[in-house]
């Protein structure tokens, strides 16, 4: 088993598509990064996924049910009874024809920090037919999971916002207490922030105001680093605001606003922080940077990771151009395509400090089973902490917070054919595994995610019949064991 930055609870994401297709029963992908690296599994959905994907799932990395924004699904792509007319406006249920809520982060869902089987989804449209601008209102819907893992519907629709708010953006990130969780959605026409606390027996509601332009930003995206530390906003009109974020009192504070460094030419919302939390990379459909946050948040400081060259999918003759982007448990980050597509561009490393070392890998490299269309899937930062001392820290949540330590390693099979899993001990920060011959000559290397315990090497192509040092290591903690290879 294995956790990547959010744990389990965000291991497995689902993909879908609404175009040319018959539905139901509507294929789709669904991706999981529980064993340390991403797994494919096709699966059948009653409705049609695009743009929208909020999921959640197990500890374990268990898929529990997904949305497209109108309807809730269980694991098994059936329609849960009473999960149907979410978000309900006539602009929403003419929707339901067309695929769903194709705006990404229309949608957040989160456990319930003391019981376990609740879990709260916050939900709103496209926008309102009536102003012909952002949505006008934000839901709360709340479903439990029961012991025969079917899910029942406890509460829904309840409206908590009535205000024109931005089209997507809908995140959230755990409170400084370690327990409770924030959530935040920008008000369209002013300055001002819908901020919501919720803790396991009450929602606290403010309307918080943060320094910067008003703007209209139109299907624009809105992150968490994985520290809890900044939140970004980009989008290609306004381009890309960067905040550091108050976790105890839940105020964003503006560090910069830079255009977008293509003028705002080609649409293309991706947004992503690297899993060290050092790094935020974005895109237009053209191209992806990335702005090193320990630099002076200048548009001289914004480097140019990838120039998108071109490349078909066979199936359906559409181009790739990249879109949305998500930092996966396995340590990578996935850029989908604008349209319908059966191919991610990803990145591999991203914790990278030389660009020349962040691996890039163009479309093609990873492909999945149906076409997705924008599907994005929005989920938080479940393993993030109590701050250790702060005022907020009043749950003594962060008493015994996991040190780093030197990682206990088991290799499985071994010997073996070079093909084998390891298992370690869980680490907060993430880490590199490497590969030496005898002779101490390094063979190879990759990228550990934090807070997993397990992954899969294949070094069939590298390895001969003899024995080899592997080392495991998470800051100066350094773990290793030898294993032999026998063919």
């Amino acid at each position: 088993m294995a956790q990547g930055p959010g744990g389990g609870y965000r291991n497995s994401r689902v993909y879908g598509d609404q175009t040319g297709v018959s539905c139901p029963p509507c294929g789709g992908s669904q991706l999981n990064s529980y064993s340390g690296n991403e797994s494919i599994f096709p699966f059948s959905s009653n409705r049609f996924l695009c743009g929208n994907g909020a999921n959640a799932a197990s500890r374990d990395g268990n898929l529990l049910f997904y949305t497209n924004g109108w309807t809730l699904m269980d694991k098994n792509g059936n329609d849960i009874p009473g999960g149907d007319s979410l978000s309900p406006t006539p602009y929403s249920l003419s929707d339901i024809v067309y695929g769903g809520n194709n705006f990404t982060q229309n949608s957040f869902i989160f456990q319930n920090s003391e019981d376990s089987s609740f879990y709260t989804m916050l939900h709103m449209t496209k926008w309102d037919a009536s102003n012909n601008y952002g949505p006008l209102q934000v839901w709360k819907s709340i479903f439990k999971v029961n012991i025969d893992s079917s899910i029942s519907v406890t509460e829904k629709n309840t409206v908590i916002v009535n205000d024109t708010v931005e089209f997507s953006g809908i995140i959230g990130c755990k409170h400084g207490n370690g327990r409770d969780w924030w959530s935040i959605i920008k008000n369209q026409f002013s300055n001002n922030y819908h901020t919501f606390l919720f803790t396991p027996d009450s929602m606290y509601s403010y309307l918080l105001p943060v320094s910067g332009t008003a703007t209209f930003q139109f299907g624009s995206v809105g992150v968490f680093s994985p520290n809890g530390q900044y939140y970004a906003t980009y989008d290609n009109t306004t381009g890309l605001y960067i905040y550091s974020f108050n976790r105890c009192t839940g105020q964003l504070t503006l560090l910069n606003n830079m255009p977008n460094p293509a003028n705002g030419t080609y649409l293309g919302p991706g947004l992503c922080f690297s899993p060290n939390s050092q790094y935020l990379y974005f895109n237009d459909l053209l191209r992806i940077w990335r702005m090193p946050l320990q630099s002076g948040l200048t548009p001289t400081d914004i480097e140019l990771v990838q120039t998108n060259y071109q490349f078909t999918d066979s199936a359906i003759m559409f181009a790739g151009n990249y879109f949305n982007m998500e930092l996966s448990n396995d340590g990578r980050i996935y850029i989908g395509n604008a349209s319908s597509f059966r191919f991610f561009a990803t990145i591999a490393n991203p914790d990278a400090i030389d660009l020349a070392n962040v691996g890039y890998a163009h479309w093609g490299a990873f492909q999945i089973p149906y076409f997705n269309n924008r599907t994005y899937n929005n989920n938080g930062f479940y393993t993030l902490g109590a701050l250790p001392g702060s005022p907020c820290d009043t749950l003594g949540l962060s008493v015994g917070h996991l040190q780093i330590s030197t990682p206990q390693i088991n290799i499985s099979p071994n010997p073996n054919n070079g093909s084998f899993s390891i298992n370690y001990t869980e680490q907060k920060i993430a880490g590199t595994v490497k590969v030496y011959d005898l002779n101490g000559q390094l063979l190879y290397s990759e990228y550990v995610a934090p807070w997993s315990n397990a992954k899969e090497l294949n070094l069939q192509n590298i390895v001969s019949n003899g024995m080899y040092a592997l080392r495991l290591s998470f800051g100066d903690k350094t773990g290793v064991v030898k294993f032999v290879v026998k063919r």
